[in-house]
């Protein structure tokens, strides 16, 4: 394989990885926008920011009625699940990515910024959603490791 070939691979899987990145997180914003709305939420004009797209600007979290803001804060990374699990068989990389960036980080709710975090301390309730979500996709990123392990032993 020539310089020039392997250049162009790298450039090509860099540019992949941004595409997967922004979609994917246009997708976990999404969700929580359009939950917000539905539930008839003050979101404002979403704000645009690097790498994410966009992310809505809610009222203040602490006057929302603690389901609506439960609501709202899981909807994002549930959104991201689904859209991980529909791309799955076009594309198992950008589902993989989708779970790890969009789907699990935020619900850790260990990190203030968090949507698992938020769910706790303004929706006071308990992080069941949130493990059966995140254990939802580490579940999938587990069974696309058993595929890739098992296409290299076999003979």
């Amino acid at each position: 394989m020539s310089t020039k070939q392997s250049v162009s691979d790298i450039l090509g899987a860099i540019s992949r990885f941004i595409k997967y990145l922004f979609l994917s997180t246009f997708v976990h914003e999404t969700g929580h926008l359009l939950v917000a709305w539905l539930l008839g939420v003050d979101v404002g004009i979403p704000s645009i920011t690097y790498f994410v797209g966009f992310t809505p600007v809610y009222s203040d979290l602490s006057k929302l009625p603690p389901l609506v803001v439960t609501l709202i804060a899981y909807a994002g990374p549930l959104l991201a699940l689904l859209f991980g699990i529909w791309v799955w068989e076009k594309d198992k990389e950008w589902a993989i990515v989708t779970f790890l960036y969009s789907v699990l980080p935020s619900l850790l709710p260990i990190m203030p910024g968090s949507d698992a975090y938020q769910a706790v301390v303004y929706g006071r309730f308990p992080l069941f959603l949130a493990w059966l979500i995140f254990f939802s996709a580490l579940s999938l990123i587990a069974l696309y490791l058993d595929e890739i392990r098992r296409e290299r032993t076999r003979p």
